[in-house]
């Protein structure tokens, strides 16, 4: 996971944005896994089968941090 958003804080420096937006089937233990990664459920009424959605903002000492 750390290597996945260190990759997408390097496509920032070159297109810009904040936002990174998942989805992942209603598991527990994979949704405690992307909340230890900061990611929050987005919190809305999902059917039985939908995919739940996942969003982490980057915090612009993140975004710093990789353009020094």
């Amino acid at each position: 996971m750390q290597f996945c958003l260190s990759t997408l804080l390097e496509g920032q420096t070159k297109l810009g944005g904040r936002i990174i937006l998942l989805e992942c089937k209603n598991i527990p233990n994979l949704l405690q896994f992307y909340n230890t990664f900061g990611f929050q459920k987005l919190d809305r009424d999902y059917e039985s089968h939908e995919l739940i959605q996942l969003i982490r903002v980057f915090q612009q000492d993140e975004i710093i941090s990789i353009h020094a």
